[in-house]
């Protein structure tokens, strides 16, 4: 298998911040269950709303597929540490993933954008919407 090269090329984040007061549905029941955790811990703190934004990835991977008919399985192992690695760095600055982040799904969901060649498929980047919680200023805690 002749895989092409790959190099991370920063993360960028696209698309305004929008503000609402409720989360997005997410799809499995353990994304619900930690989502659901983390609302009860928020809102007893004084988070009563989200901002979301969508983490582009920029990417340069590439397979030869005609040689690999799983492609998207080929690139998997390859993508899915830089995806780690962009959302650790949104992390320390409260953002989360509000979609599976494994980049089998993302491409099932078209959250992945690629360029095809006769002899070539390029992933070229990956979009995770993310998620963090807007705390409230001027509460006063009781006590």
């Amino acid at each position: 298998m002749d895989v092409g090269v790959g190099i991370d090329v920063g993360v960028r984040t696209v698309a305004s911040v929008v503000i609402v007061d409720a989360p997005s549905p997410l799809s499995s029941g353990e994304e619900r269950k930690r989502h659901d955790a983390m609302e009860k811990r928020t809102v007893s703190r004084g988070i009563l709303r989200w901002e979301y934004q969508d983490l582009v990835i920029p990417l340069t991977i590439s397979v030869l597929h005609w040689r690999t008919p799983d492609y998207v399985g080929a690139a998997t192992p390859r993508i899915q540490p830089m995806i780690a690695a962009a959302l650790a760095t949104a992390a320390r600055e409260g953002w989360q993933a509000d979609e599976p982040t494994d980049f089998p799904t993302l491409f099932s969901r078209s959250r992945v954008r690629t360029t095809n060649t006769f002899i070539r498929w390029r992933v070229t980047s990956v979009t995770i919407h993310q998620m963090r919680p807007i705390r409230r200023e001027g509460l006063v805690p009781h006590g």
